[in-house]
């Protein structure tokens, strides 16, 4: 009862909270994860029927310090929905993800660094005097199983730059899939490149363990 408590809060909250404030927290776990700044210029709606759901618009996210553009990403407009049992039995089933016309920028630099390694800002150091909390806790905290059904890129666009060249690829309109962040993998659709049309139908299984 406790978790399905947590969960429709988890929901239902943001009803009652101003976008802004909303559109803040994103931004600084964005910041801590990455390093780079997340705007959600547009709007940010919840949804709970008939599935729960999240949408917004306007989304960027910020390129490296030595980057070439403002923003990696831009983000026409992006959606969520999620299962409903999955997330009350602990696991996280994303059923749909659908991204509007994403335009991505991949950049390599003249040094071997790029701008798709992210630096996340270290956690301040805490006081654990006293603390009981002990190894086979920290053990104990799994991070949920992830599952995605369905991602969706309509209208996408990837630029591929290094100091001696650019490389870009158009018109992607392609559906993937994740049995777990571990994979398998699937992908299937439409890009452009170089002026051709290319046929995307790919499977990967599952990465191995390090």
């Amino acid at each position: 009862v406790l978790v399905v408590v947590i969960v429709a809060a988890a929901f239902v909250g943001p009803l009652f909270v101003p976008a802004d404030s909303i559109k803040a927290d994103i931004a600084r776990e964005v910041a801590k994860a990455t390093g780079r700044d997340l705007s959600i210029d547009g709007s940010l709606k919840f949804r709970i029927l008939p599935a729960p759901g999240v949408s917004a618009k306007g989304v960027r996210l910020s390129n490296a310090a030595d980057g070439s553009a403002p923003d990696m990403l831009r983000l026409k407009a992006a959606a969520v929905e999620v299962a409903l049992f999955p997330l009350i039995t602990g696991n996280i089933q994303i059923s749909r993800v659908v991204l509007s016309e994403p335009d991505i920028l991949l950049e390599k630099y003249a040094d071997g660094t790029n701008n798709w390694t992210f630096e996340p800002v270290p956690d301040a150091p805490s006081d654990t005097s006293g603390s009981d909390v002990t190894d086979s806790d920290s053990a104990g905290s799994q991070v949920p199983a992830v599952r995605l059904d369905n991602v969706v890129i309509e209208g996408g666009t990837l630029v591929f730059q290094t100091p001696d060249s650019t490389e870009r690829v158009e018109d992607i309109n392609v559906s993937l899939g994740a049995a777990s962040l571990k994979g398998p993998f699937r992908a299937d659709g439409m890009v452009s490149a170089r002026g051709f049309s290319i046929g995307v139908d790919a499977a990967i299984g599952e990465l191995a363990a390090d």
